[in-house]
């Protein structure tokens, strides 16, 4: 769990990616220097690395060449140096439609600067009142803004008059995926990388690893770890020397339990991109799990060498201090404790690895009081629940005592289900807003007794996609448990509606048995394993959003 920031950092390059969007001038290629040939197929390849090389070299005698600019420009971009690329596609002159428009594209790449990139859209639609390629742009800036409604309007303008655009189909996909709606999103993306005989309008060749990219990690949220693996396979032998692929490959390997394989794949990553501490920190958690601890110490410690104060020294010295705690030595522990409560004495991880310290230097108070602060920040802390509550039985405090009992036989529904929610919690860290994921952790949840952690959790998943039937029936269950009757037909009878002519015999019954007033089969749940259907039938296996028997069990 210390992981969920390393693993959101991963994301963020796949949320709305950045890459060039208006085509390089095709026209007068050969009239072209030989020099300047060979940069545009370098980046035509995707070695930019080369493109910049190439381009700077003739840039020395040539400082005003328009195409090698353009070039570098787009190449610095790829790599992430915006600054550079903004300084770079600032020197072409004249400026035509094509370059303003790249220039407020790399400007909308930082806040500061979003106003001034719109400002210069808009100058070009006033030029170019019936060219669509300002409404693209304009779609681009207004996603990197977040405003959805704004964006989407743009783009179905653009679709409209250029139906066979693929950057607006791509763009489409990533509008999707930020607004929570995977399975359109992966549709959108199979159009552009799977086979097809439309002629797409194309603009930019890095656009269709973007669509590899795009249908890889929207794979990864709805956990088809194999076709990730794949896509990520395939886009490695063209980039063999991107460290954030190889760490997209080892992510996608480590959920599947594939550890050797993911091993390598993140030694690679550190090896490309050796300061990259969340490489080093998932590199070390696995080398930890697969009981390599003294490489995974020092891997930990290597964070705390090349990465600034912040999460990443308190996820290192959270790690260091669970590894040292485990050796039995007390004092390096607590140093590496203290260390993760000076930077974030709010993080429930550092609370958690405090409170253990202060467990075994017999601050039992103290101990008590962290355990307590982490559940508050993060109630799925399960380990924290247990370890208080061995505290509290221990106590001479008849109330303290009371709470202890309550809370081991809290622990003792956990129990059996703790691999499943480590899981969940594993894949709902990869794909926090996965309202099939969110639905899946309520039922557990809820099977575990923890029935106000499982409404919130349904209630969250019903607000991204409305609706579903496995969520309503999970939160009927979940009303029914708590005694809410009324809430219980309001979500079974949303379901059954939904459903239609797949109706679901056990609900109709629920649905009756309410309806005149009588008690229903309680405790009400369904065991998830390993992954939540949409659509329940009558009858359906483990897994399934069915209604099963009831009890905390099902099958």
């Amino acid at each position: 769990m210390i992981a969920r920031s390393l693993v959101s950092a991963l994301l963020l390059a796949t949320v709305v990616p950045l890459f060039p969007s208006i085509a390089l001038a095709q026209s007068g290629l050969d009239a072209l220097p030989e020099e300047v040939r060979r940069i545009r197929q370098a980046y035509i390849a995707l070695d930019v690395d080369t493109a910049l090389a190439l381009s700077n070299d003739w840039l020395i005698s040539h400082p005003t060449d328009p195409t090698a600019l353009e070039l570098r420009a787009r190449s610095l971009r790829q790599l992430g140096r915006l600054e550079d690329a903004v300084k770079t596609a600032e020197q072409i002159q004249p400026r035509d439609m094509r370059i303003k428009l790249l220039i407020a594209e790399l400007m909308s790449a930082r806040p500061e600067s979003l106003a001034q990139a719109q400002a210069i859209v808009d100058e070009v639609q006033a030029d170019q009142p019936n060219a669509f390629e300002p409404h693209l742009v304009r779609a681009r800036l207004l996603l990197t803004a977040q405003r959805i409604k704004e964006a989407t309007s743009e783009l179905s303008y653009v679709l409209t008059v250029k139906p066979d655009c693929y950057e607006a189909v791509l763009l489409s996909g990533i509008l999707a995926e930020m607004t929570s709606k995977n399975e359109e999103a992966m549709q959108l993306y199979l159009m552009l990388v799977g086979k097809s005989d439309k002629k797409w309008l194309r603009t930019d060749v890095h656009h269709e690893r973007d669509a590899v990219l795009g249908l890889a990690g929207v794979y990864i949220k709805l956990q088809r770890y194999e076709d990730a693996i794949a896509l990520y396979q395939q886009l490695l032998q063209k980039l063999p020397k991107s460290p954030m692929l190889w760490a997209q490959i080892g992510m996608a390997q480590s959920m599947l339990e594939r550890t050797a394989d993911a091993i390598s794949s993140y030694e690679k990553a550190v090896e490309l991109s050796p300061g990259m501490g969340e490489f080093l920190g998932r590199l070390a958690d696995l080398l930890r799990g697969a009981g390599r601890l003294e490489e995974a110490v020092a891997r930990y410690e290597r964070i705390l060498e090349v990465v600034p104060s912040g999460p990443g020294h308190v996820f290192a010295d959270v790690r260091l201090a669970e590894i040292r705690l485990e050796q039995s030595q007390l004092d390096a522990a607590k140093k590496h404790a203290d260390a993760a409560m000076t930077v974030a004495p709010e993080n429930p991880d550092a609370l958690m690895a405090s409170a253990r310290v202060r467990e075994k230097l017999g601050d039992t108070a103290a101990a008590k009081e962290n355990y307590r602060k982490a559940l508050s920040k993060d109630p799925l802390l399960f380990d924290a629940t247990y370890r208080l509550a061995l505290l509290l039985a221990r106590s001479q405090n008849a109330a303290e005592q009371a709470e202890g009992k309550r809370l081991l036989e809290r622990h003792k529904k956990v129990e059996p289900l703790l691999q499943d929610l480590t899981r969940t919690r594993k894949e709902l860290d990869l794909a926090p807003r996965s309202a099939p994921l969110l639905t899946r952790m309520a039922g557990l949840l809820n099977l575990a007794g923890d029935y106000e952690m499982a409404r919130r959790l349904g209630e969250q998943a019903d607000r991204i996609k409305p609706g579903s039937p496995s969520t309503c029936i999970q939160l009927g269950y979940i009303a029914a448990n708590t005694g809410d009757k009324a809430a219980a037909l309001k979500y079974f009878e949303r379901a059954q509606q939904v459903l239609k002519d797949n109706k679901v015999k056990e609900l109709d019954e629920y649905i009756e048995k309410l309806r005149k007033g009588e008690e229903l089969p309680l405790p009400m749940g369904q065991y998830f394993r390993p992954a939540q259907q949409d659509t329940p039938a009558a009858g359906a296996g483990a897994g399934a959003a069915a209604p099963a028997k009831s009890g905390a069990g099902g099958n």
